[in-house]
């Protein structure tokens, strides 16, 4: 699920005009921090398709797991630890995606400290509400991270149990309710990080044509 999230971010194709006196003002200051951002979190794209493919693979065992029956447990077991071997990979894969996204907020964030150095009204409260919606969108992600990582570890808590000879119809049932509810969540905290990065990328627009930067969007 997680892998949608981040194309939302969208492509900037900029080009930078240059600005008059010997140091870079508070606004190309800010530029440059805003593309560096970009740039870092454009790299998680790298994770998306072996996150894709997993989940497939994934979900194909689960899928050969339900329609054996008892006598077919040690194929069962042997699904089921190939489908945990899966989610841990997962796992990993999302470990990944988290650390390169800190490291593309922890860039953005130097951007705080700039921002009462804009000497325009107009540009610097559309700085500031910029900056805020980032936050927001980076707490939101950390909602969504929690979320997902849950669901993995709920779904390997499912692969165990699939192992038991003596597994409950009823416990079986509670559990992909669980994993169901759980999902349900993750696709909430989707759209809530979904309507903040849309929200980001309209004040990042903003910035750049109040503060008169050279930028075409595509």
């Amino acid at each position: 699920m997680i892998h949608r999230y981040f194309f939302i971010f969208g492509i900037w194709l900029l080009i930078v005009i240059i600005l008059s006196g010997c140091s870079a003002s508070p606004v190309q200051k800010i530029y440059d921090h805003l593309e560096q951002s970009a740039e870092i979190e454009s790299l998680v794209e790298e994770h998306q398709e072996p996150l894709m493919n997993f989940e497939t693979q994934e979900h194909q065992l689960f899928e050969e797991m339900i329609v054996l029956s008892l006598a077919d447990i040690d194929k069962i077991q042997t699904l089921a630890e190939e489908a945990i071997e899966l989610a841990t990979k997962r796992e990993e894969t999302i470990e990944e995606e988290r650390e390169r996204l800190e490291q593309a907020f922890e860039e953005f964030n130097h951007v705080e400290e700039l921002i009462s150095g804009i000497e325009d009204e107009e540009t610097r409260e559309i700085a500031a509400a910029m900056y805020e919606t980032m936050e927001h969108r980076y707490e939101s992600y950390k909602r969504l991270y929690d979320s997902y990582t849950n669901s993995v570890q709920l779904d390997k808590q499912l692969y165990e149990m699939l192992q038991d000879e003596e597994l409950k119809i009823n416990d079986l049932e509670n559990q992909i309710n669980t994993i169901n509810e759980a999902y349900k969540d993750v696709f909430q905290k989707e759209d809530e990080f979904n309507t903040f990065t849309k929200e980001y990328n309209e004040h990042k627009k903003q910035f750049y044509e109040a503060a008169a930067l050279n930028v075409s969007f595509e």
